[in-house]
Order: structure tokens, then C-alpha cells, then sequence
């Protein structure tokens, strides 16, 4: 199945808000499609990504969210302040 997923608030200059396509197996979770994402980055990228937070469709989700064709996924950078 085919996902759209785009990166907000991300600072690194290569994880842009261009949307994204990419095929995953049918009944992927946000967790694998984020393992698929971070396996070709640099180490401190995936791990400021771990700490992510997520829509699909707008709408809040947890990383054992199964996604369907077509969702189209919101990477947000987390924010912290004070």
C-alpha cells in the first residue's frame, strides 16, 4: 500500500515539508513506517525522530497506529519549552 508523509518542525535542513510517497505492507503501523524512514538517515537525525509525534489525516496518533492506503502522515518535530 502507498502513504503520503511530510516532516513539520523538523531542523534538519534534509527532512523537508515536501510531501512523500512510499509503499509499505499492508498493515503497517507508524512504528515500521518510521523504522523504514529512519534506517537510511544519520544516526542523530533518527534519534531526534524517535521522539516524534504524529498525524494521519489530521487527526493525533500513537506509533502502533495501522495506517491504510493513501493516509497521508504528519512527522511533527516534539517542542519543549518553558
Amino acid at each position: 500500500m502507498k502513504v503520503i508523509y511530510r516532516y513539520f518542525g523538523v531542523p534538519v535542513p534534509v527532512l523537508t515539508d515536501e510531501k512523500k510517497e512510499i509503499e509499505i505492507g499492508i498493515g503497517s503501523t507508524i512504528d515500521e513506517l518510521m523504522n523504514v524512514l529512519c534506517a537510511d538517515m544519520e544516526e542523530a537525525s533518527s534519534e531526534m525522530l524517535q521522539k516524534a509525534t504524529f498525524l494521519v489525516n489530521n487527526i493525533g496518533a500513537k506509533r502502533e497506529t495501522v495506517l491504510n492506503d493513501n493516509d497521508e502522515i504528519i512527522i511533527l518535530n516534539p517542542i519543549g519549552g518553558g
